[in-house]
């Protein structure tokens, strides 16, 4: 579970913390993705992804903004991400800014975590 102290998950009786490695303390969970075999977490301080075997990566490269809003899967179960500062797609476990040059100005909500649109500051994208 993400919340603003951090990302929590389910233990015997309550829930205890799980630590995001490169973080400076529980960041601000904005995100969750469960795809494939993996576990996407959006925070304010990147996008951070857990493989199967409990091995994180921190994505960085090619974010328009290490504030993630919002992760979402299309048809062809490519990975989108929305930050403060635009749109961009996960490619070969980096990131790549979609969208014309200023496309950052823009506020981007995903109308689902099955990415079949996304609303560009309120108008249908």
């Amino acid at each position: 579970m993400g919340t603003d102290a951090g990302l929590f998950r389910r233990s015997g009786h309550g829930f205890e913390v799980v630590a995001i490695p490169e973080t400076a303390g529980p960041p601000v969970v904005r995100a969750l993705l469960n795809h494939g075999d993996a576990l996407w977490v959006g925070t304010d301080a990147g996008l951070h992804v857990r493989d199967a075997r409990g091995r994180w990566q921190r994505i960085d490269h090619g974010l328009p903004s290490q504030r993630i809003r919002g992760l979402a899967v299309d048809g062809d179960r490519q990975v989108w991400i929305a930050t403060t500062g635009g749109m961009a797609m996960s490619a070969a476990g980096r990131a790549v800014a979609v969208g014309p040059p200023g496309f950052g100005g823009f506020t981007i909500h995903l109308r689902s975590r099955r990415c079949r649109g996304a609303d560009l500051d309120g108008q249908p994208g």
